[in-house]
Parts: C-alpha cells; sequence; structure tokens
C-alpha cells in the first residue's frame, strides 16, 4: 500500500470518527453504544493509521514549538479536553436517566484523539528520558493489554463501592483502577502459567 493509500485510510477513518462524535451530539446519545467498544474497529484502526501519520507530521511540527510551548499547549489541551467532556456528558449525550457516560464514547472525538493524544505523544517524545526512564515505560507497556483486558471488570468492582457523583470521586475511581489494574496484571504475569 502506497504512502498517499495510507493517508486517504487514515482521513476517511478520521471521518467516520468525526461523524460518529456528530450524530451522538445530534441525537442527544452515543450511536457507538450499539457496538461493544472492543468491536468498534473504525477508532482502533484509526488510532494504528494515526500512528503512522503522527510520524510524518512531527519532524514539521517539532522544528517549529519549542519544548517550553509544546508543554503549555498540552496542558490547555488536558484542561480543555476535561471541560469539553464534561460538558458533552453533563449537557448534550447522555444515557437519559442512568449513569455518566463512560470515556469509551469520546474515542471517536477529534478533540481527544487528533489534538490531544497528538500533542501527548509529541510532547513524550521530544522528552530527553533517562534511561531509567525509558525502562519503567517499557516495563508498564508490556502490561498494557492485561491492564485493557481487566480494567472494565476491576473498573465496575470498584464503582459499586464508590460511586461517581463528584469530580474529586471519579479521579479516584480513576487513581484506583490504575494501581489495581496494574498489580493485578504484574502479578498474574509473575505466575507460571500468566508468562
Amino acid at each position: 500500500m502506497s504512502p498517499k493509500q495510507r493517508t486517504w485510510i487514515f482521513w476517511g477513518l478520521a471521518a467516520v470518527c468525526v461523524g460518529m462524535q456528530c450524530v451522538s451530539i445530534l441525537l442527544g446519545w452515543p450511536i457507538q453504544s450499539k457496538v461493544l467498544q472492543t468491536l468498534r474497529l473504525w477508532t482502533w484502526l484509526f488510532y494504528f493509521s494515526f500512528g503512522g501519520e503522527i510520524a510524518k507530521w512531527l519532524p514539521s511540527v517539532e522544528s517549529k514549538i519549542g519544548k517550553q510551548s509544546y508543554f503549555l499547549m498540552l496542558v490547555l489541551l488536558t484542561v480543555g479536553v476535561i471541560v469539553y467532556q464534561y460538558f458533552i456528558v453533563n449537557s448534550i449525550v447522555c444515557f437519559e436517566g442512568q449513569r455518566p457516560l463512560q470515556v469509551e464514547y469520546f474515542y471517536d472525538s477529534i478533540i481527544v484523539t487528533i489534538l490531544w493524544v497528538g500533542t501527548l505523544f509529541a510532547f513524550i517524545k521530544r522528552c530527553d528520558l533517562k534511561r531509567k526512564t525509558r525502562q519503567t515505560v517499557s516495563c508498564f507497556s508490556r502490561l498494557t493489554l492485561g491492564v485493557y483486558c481487566s480494567h472494565l471488570l476491576v473498573r465496575d468492582l470498584i464503582t459499586h463501592f464508590v460511586g461517581m457523583n463528584l469530580f474529586a470521586s471519579t479521579l479516584l475511581v480513576w487513581f484506583a483502577v490504575t494501581l489495581v489494574s496494574i498489580t493485578l496484571v504484574e502479578v498474574l504475569r509473575r505466575l507460571p502459567f500468566g508468562r
């Protein structure tokens, strides 16, 4: 497949993701909820192709924006993403009379994917990581598939005991789910059958 074809596929998948988000906003409920998260192939293929596209864009962006400016942009985008998601969840897209939306319904959002994730990865790539930091990242990267597979179960278990009605409790749940999932996967990985 030629680079031009890959770029067309990327933009086609981006259009599908943006379309999903726009239709969800217009209808007032997430249409993605009709498809199990792990089977939303348009989203996962978009992220996969995005990795290839961002590698092409980074050199030109890096030469134009300094590291401090990039960090400031990342902080502002992070705050913007939080405000955007909070607004969308509480004002526009929601399940009537039910609990708030889960983060999975924002995976198709252009603001979250291209702007924030792209800025985050570009910033991390520009950081001069020391050897110990690289080893830590490498260690955690081995756990990502296991954390992905276990985090929904862990989240449901934790939210059964801790409500998610306040911003602070949401942060607490996120931290607890991350910590418990990483610990669980690391313990399973060290067992003889977990290798």
